[in-house]
């Protein structure tokens, strides 16, 4: 015994007019030009036409047992698919840019590099988890590689004026700490600036594989931004800057750079005082002698595995 056809194929599927009555061809002809004389389609139209399918479907499944396991025709007739479901699920921390996603996700599997979309999204959560926008601002890790790159194709001056108006005066010269991540050579670290626009201002670099001759190249074109930009906007020259290299603890592997920023992040936001004094090589602050190996242990390295389950935790939500 032939196979039922669906009645979707019935409309689509030609039909041969041999061995057909007159009458019978005219009626057919009359059904297939009505296919094509059609109303515009509206979401009223839209919606009763995906109804009278959908009901055509389940008809024809019921009537056909054959037809139940064919689940294509169910599912191209089905209600409309969520648009949501086919976007990346993000994340973004309130106040802030910074957008990650999902398959953002990849670059905290073992021994990858942080991308610079991890490293911005990290700081600005920290920022925001710590309540320190008051006294921290943090750029974005393209700022560093912009200035870096600008500097070398056309010169200080130049570079300061094709970046100057990325970053408002404000932002810089109102806070206590301004902390840029750097990423050069696959290597990342961080550039901090103390007190920027202030007689003790000074400029650190926190790097773990402690490479001292980056590292002054570094301050010098954030002092050379800072003195442009002071300059523009006080008519004056900026106070002196100091520079500051000072070795911390080395990471373990050639893999694990970006997590050691991170953590130089966190002890500047959560032990300031401590961290800074020993930058500045004081070992003792109101009496109180500054154990470096205690303050480094006091923030351990952030691991890949807590990130990852942050970050879920913010994408899901």
């Amino acid at each position: 015994m032939p196979r039922k056809r669906h009645a979707i194929e019935e409309e689509v599927t030609l039909t041969s007019h041999d061995n057909i009555k007159p009458r019978e061809r005219k009626r057919r002809k009359q059904n297939e030009t009505s296919v094509f004389n059609t109303k515009p389609v509206t979401s009223e139209t839209k919606t009763a036409t995906l109804e009278t399918k959908t009901a055509t479907t389940q008809l024809n499944t019921t009537t056909d047992p054959e037809n139940n396991s064919d689940s294509s025709v169910i599912e191209i007739f089905s209600d409309h698919e969520d648009e949501t479901e086919k976007r990346p699920k993000t994340a973004r921390i309130a106040g802030s840019n910074v957008t990650i996603e999902k398959n953002d996700l990849k670059y905290l599997k073992p021994r990858q590099w942080l991308n610079d979309t991890i490293v911005d999204f990290v700081l600005q959560m920290y920022l925001d988890q710590y309540k320190l926008h008051s006294e921290v601002y943090i750029s974005n890790s393209f700022f560093y590689s912009r200035l870096n790159q600008m500097s070398q194709d056309a010169g200080r001056k130049s570079s300061f004026d094709a970046i100057k108006r990325w970053i408002q005066y404000d932002k810089i010269f109102s806070k206590k700490l301004w902390l840029i991540p750097a990423c050069e050579d696959h290597h990342w670290y961080l550039i901090a600036v103390v007190n920027p626009g202030k007689k003790k201002q000074f400029i650190a670099v926190m790097d773990s594989l402690n490479r001292y001759n980056a590292s002054g190249k570094a301050m010098t074109l954030i002092k050379d931004f800072l003195s442009c930009k002071y300059l523009e906007e006080n008519g004056k020259t900026i106070p002196p800057i100091k520079t500051l290299v000072r070795p911390i603890p080395v990471q373990e592997n050639n893999h694990d750079c970006g997590l050691h920023l991170l953590r130089s992040v966190q002890l500047l936001m959560l032990h300031r005082s401590k961290t800074l004094e020993l930058l500045r090589l004081i070992i003792n602050i109101k009496g109180h002698e500054v154990d470096s190996d205690r303050l480094w242990q006091s923030t351990p390295v952030p691991s890949r595995k807590q990130l990852r389950q942050a970050l879920i935790r913010l994408i899901k939500s």
